[in-house]
């Protein structure tokens, strides 16, 4: 159900935070569990309420049918605007898993997370509820003076020459105004929600109260472990100094691609663990909005290369993560003429409150997280199975079979054991039909069980990846942009400025893909025919009695393996 499954992703983007935690004691305050209850009790009301609200709007309905898929979308509305209220209402950690909700693909498309929640949870990524002016000042006058503001106006002894009242954006943690200094210099001001450390305190606390419900809601499953990586990561997050370290630290790193990719500029004096200042930057738009990239002068599949190139290259050579690059915190500028009419796009990076950091290890045998993902990748790439086998392993424990899918679906074919439902599914663009949300909840167990950092960098990828597909870039080549920083990364120190590939390099990259896209080329006729006929299959008295069920998808049996 899409209710089980929204409070699974809830608890994946709580799981993927964990892998940038140091100790950040002291910033969350003394919980009120009072407050927490009554606040997850507002949300586990929403919860049961669209829990009976599916039973009973398709009693009586065949799976299927026209009547059906109306039925299921009407509901899907109806549940996604629940869970906006909640959201708008609760704020704080709610609206961060609503955020989650609304940007994550993860390989299943809109499979996944229905669209309609989609639609309806998107417009958090930077239209939250904000705090009125009046709440703002205390928290600004940490570290700037500012007179009666705002009941007055700012004058020459005070920090700022100007501040709009009302926020260019505002998400989970905190709102952003558009200042301007005595100077002239206009800037940022990123101020935190005031009652957001006491309001956290209290959920995180609830929590642990509601363990027992929470492993019921969850399938069985014992999740109190991402709840205390969340309390960690969510102390470091609140503070913005440690933002401020972050942003200066991916400039620096990144430098060698300026002017093509900026992080604004940090203005310290006027920044606190509550309050953080930055240069302003105009002309932003989002990186998920193809016509409005076009109306720009701007090529779509160009910004989508450059985004695609940037992050790969903070994953496979740099091994630091920006743990949040949904479409409220990557933008696209025009800059530039770039010929025939259009613009040269310019990256733009906001929110460096979280990173995960890849360069640690299971010990110097093995070597860091990140040259292991570099030879994993590369291994999926060119299929070959033994290495996929035997580092998913390392990487993922037992459930070592799902890691290549939560990569891209093209990587099925690299698994020894893919069927041709499986295949059916990667052609599609689809996870395959055993995946259910208990495979996923025990694999990101397994995986935080293995290496923390690997659920953190899951989590990244997919929100890449959901910016791609908005862009319509095409799948193969965001692997083979991600294969060629593979590649480079693949010794324990790479250079932070890369390379070109060698022609044998880029030759074996042609060659591996190529075949790969012609392999889900000749499946993609007819995977519609092989989901209609498995379809059928499940109507069957042997699959309704539970006999006859294949280790894959859509139509393979056990004895429909893939050959070769």
């Amino acid at each position: 159900a899409a209710a089980a499954a929204a409070a699974a992703a809830a608890a994946a983007a709580a799981a993927a935070a964990a892998s940038a935690a140091e100790d950040g004691s002291g910033l969350l305050a003394t919980p009120d569990l009072t407050l927490g209850m009554g606040r997850s009790l507002l949300a586990l009301a929403a919860f049961k309420e669209q829990q009976k609200d599916y039973e009973e709007s398709l009693v009586g309905l065949a799976e299927g049918s026209t009547a059906y898929a109306a039925a299921l979308s009407a509901c899907h509305a109806r549940g996604a605007r629940r869970c906006l209220s909640v959201a708008e209402t609760n704020r704080g950690l709610y609206v961060k898993a609503a955020q989650f909700l609304a940007s994550i693909r993860g390989g299943s498309g809109d499979s996944g997370i229905p669209r309609e929640y989609v639609d309806a949870l998107a417009g958090l990524t930077e239209h939250a509820p904000h705090r009125p002016a009046s709440e703002l000042a205390a928290v600004l006058g940490e570290v700037m003076s500012l007179g009666g503001w705002p009941q007055s106006e700012l004058d020459d002894s005070c920090s700022l020459r100007s501040i709009e009242i009302e926020p260019l954006a505002s998400a989970s943690v905190a709102q952003v105004h558009r200042a301007r200094l005595p100077g002239g210099v206009e800037v940022a001001v990123k101020v935190q929600h005031a009652e957001l450390r006491s309001e956290v305190a209290a959920d995180l606390a609830t929590l642990r109260q509601l363990g027992t419900s929470l492993k019921e809601l969850s399938g069985g499953y014992d999740l109190m472990w991402i709840v205390d990586d969340f309390e960690r990561n969510m102390a470091c997050e609140l503070d913005f100094q440690r933002e401020a370290d972050n942003a200066e630290a991916t400039a620096a790193a990144m430098a060698h691609l300026a002017p093509q990719v900026h992080v604004p500029k940090v203005f310290r004096a006027l920044s606190s663990k509550r309050v953080l200042t930055v240069e302003h930057c105009d002309g932003l738009l989002k990186a998920d909005d193809p016509e409005a990239l076009r109306a720009a002068g701007l090529d779509p599949e160009e910004c989508g290369e450059l985004i695609c190139d940037s992050f790969a290259q903070m994953i496979f050579l740099q091994g630091r993560v920006h743990a949040d690059p949904h479409a409220g915190n990557v933008y696209i500028r025009a800059q530039g003429d770039a010929g025939a009419g259009r613009k040269k796009p310019q990256l733009v990076i906001l929110d460096h409150g979280l990173y995960h950091d890849l360069r640690g290890g299971h010990g110097p045998q093995n070597g860091s997280l990140r040259q292991q993902f570099c030879q994993y990748w590369e291994a999926c790439c060119s299929r070959d199975t033994a290495t996929v086998q035997a580092l998913g392993r390392q990487l993922a424990g037992k459930l070592c079979r799902l890691l290549p899918i939560m990569l891209s679906p093209w990587f099925l074919l690299a698994c020894p054991d893919a069927s041709f439902g499986d295949v059916f599914a990667a052609a599609q663009g689809k996870m395959p039909e055993w995946v259910h949300l208990r495979e996923v909840l025990e694999f990101v167990s397994a995986a935080h069980d293995c290496q923390r950092a690997l659920v953190g960098l899951l989590h990244s990828l997919g929100y890449i990846r959901g910016l791609l597909q908005n862009l319509a870039f095409p799948e193969g080549r965001r692997l083979a942009c991600m294969w060629k920083y593979a590649t480079l990364g693949n010794h324990a120190s790479p250079p932070l400025v890369p390379q070109e590939l060698s022609t044998g390099q880029r030759m074996r990259l042609r060659w591996h893909l190529g075949v790969m896209e012609c392999q889900l080329g000749a499946a993609a006729p007819f995977a519609g025919a092989a989901v209609r006929w498995a379809a059928s299959a499940r109507c069957a008295p042997c699959c309704a009695s539970g006999e006859g069920r294949g280790g894959g998808g859509g139509g393979g049996g056990e004895s429909a393996r893939l050959p070769g």
